[in-house]
């Protein structure tokens, strides 16, 4: 019986720690420890990775951020970030299909509008 082929991965113990393109071949993966990360290099030579998020009654534990990639694997995301809350807060998602408005994205009179519709 043959041994099974061992599989290294590039590592690192420190925190935070985030290999550059050049560090990592296309099928090369690099590990961070200290985080519990795995990171990899895409067709477009930008550095992605893989986190360990533990999921308990429905909360994402994460540390801060979670990013979204859009229906094409590219160099743009969606990064859903969270400060350090001053006391606990909860944010409701309408029942509905539509698109969520930002700050910037609707006019001063139309937020009155809304509220006044309400």
């Amino acid at each position: 019986m043959t041994a099974p082929t061992k599989l290294i991965l590039k590592k690192s113990s420190v925190a935070n720690k985030i290999p550059q393109a050049s560090d990592l071949d296309h099928g090369e993966l690099a590990i961070n420890f200290a985080d519990g990360i795995i990171y990899y290099k895409n067709s477009s030579n930008v550095v992605k990775n893989f986190r360990d998020l533990s999921v308990l009654d429905s909360d994402i534990a994460t540390s801060g951020s979670i990013i979204f990639e859009g229906s094409v694997a590219d160099a743009h995301e969606t990064t859903l970030t969270v400060v350090n809350p001053t006391a606990d807060r909860v944010l409701q998602l309408p029942d509905a299909d539509g698109r969520l408005a930002t700050s910037d994205s609707i006019q001063g009179d139309a937020i009155v509008m809304a509220i006044a519709l309400g």
